[in-house]
This record gives structure tokens, C-alpha cells and sequence, in this order.
């Protein structure tokens, strides 16, 4: 019996040890993304109903699933690395964001003893963040309207707050950074 334990054990510790995942580490983890932490900033108002009662808008832009984003960073030779990493979806009534994947590289210049050139290319794809419309009663004034929830209650005609629906990607969809750094 122990023979049998031992020869299923066998290739998933061979697995577990591979090359890949020696070389490869966590570089960055995160509760949130930055349209993430829009919507949730959101969610923390209200919005005043005709009757002049507060309504929040926790139920329609609150979740109980915030994105997670992972990046991870992967050896190539002593002075270049693989960045790659993913971001998980995340949903509302009033919005959805969508799950993402980030690709990137690092290399590193040495300049001398002391100093050397650091240049990152990251892109994201994906993270696109939708909002839907709502309905909203505006009684006698105005009956019920297709509104943006985030907008009901400004003074815009309700037609005209759909054109400030979220569509968008990520702000942070690329970036290249270049650091010059002296070691001392």
C-alpha cells in the first residue's frame, strides 16, 4: 500500500518543482483596481428620492466580490523577467467589470558598480468597466425613466445622463516606466 502512495505522490512533486515555478514570483497583489475603487467609492453615497429621504446606492453599485489582480514575475536570465498576471471580474447590479490579463517584461542595464537602467513594459487587457441604466420613478413630474443610476437625482434631464454611462478600460492599461538607480 505504501508502494502506491509513493508512485502517486511521484509526479505531483515532480510538477511542483518544476523549473517554471522556481523561477517564478509574486511581484503584486491586490484587493481592488482603480475602476474598482470607483465604483465602490460610489457605493459609499446616496441620492436624495423625491420625497427627500436618502436612498443608498449600496444595493445597486455595492459587491460582495471586489476584483482581485495578481502579478507575477517570471526569471528569463539574470537581468530580464516575464511580467504576467490576471485580474478577476467583478459585478453589481448597475455595472460590470469585466476580467483581465496583464503581459509585460523588465530588463535591467548595468551601467557600472554602482548604477543601472531599469525599463518596464506592462499592458493590461481587459478590465473594461459597464455600467447599466436604471429605471427611475419620478412621479407625477416625470413618470418612470431609463436613467444612469449614478445620475437620477442630479438636475439633468433623465435622457441626458445616459450619455455619462461608464464604458471604459482601465486607466492603468499601459505603462512603461525607465528608473536610473544608484546603488550606494
Amino acid at each position: 500500500m505504501a508502494q502506491g502512495v509513493a508512485l502517486c505522490l511521484l509526479p505531483f512533486q515532480a510538477e511542483a518543482q518544476s523549473p517554471f515555478w522556481e523561477r517564478t514570483d509574486l511581484a503584486a497583489l491586490s484587493l481592488g483596481s482603480p475602476l474598482s475603487d470607483r465604483t465602490r467609492a460610489v457605493s459609499l453615497g446616496s441620492y436624495l428620492l423625491s420625497s427627500g429621504e436618502r436612498e443608498p446606492f449600496a444595493p445597486l453599485y455595492g459587491t460582495r466580490h471586489r476584483t482581485i489582480r495578481a502579478l507575477f514575475r517570471t526569471d528569463i536570465d539574470d537581468h530580464t523577467e516575464w511580467l504576467w498576471g490576471f485580474a478577476t471580474p467583478e459585478t453589481a447590479p448597475s455595472y460590470d467589470l469585466s476580467a483581465g490579463a496583464a503581459l509585460g517584461l523588465t530588463h535591467r542595464i548595468e551601467l557600472g558598480n554602482n548604477s543601472a537602467i531599469n525599463i518596464m513594459v506592462l499592458a493590461r487587457i481587459g478590465e473594461w468597466l459597464s455600467e447599466n441604466s436604471c429605471t427611475a420613478d419620478y412621479g407625477a413630474i416625470g413618470g418612470k425613466r431609463e436613467v444612469n443610476c449614478r445620475l437620477s437625482g442630479s438636475p439633468l434631464p433623465p435622457a441626458d445622463t445616459l450619455d455619462y454611462l461608464w464604458n471604459e478600460r482601465t486607466p492603468d492599461w499601459g505603462l512603461i516606466r525607465v528608473a536610473y538607480t544608484v546603488r550606494f
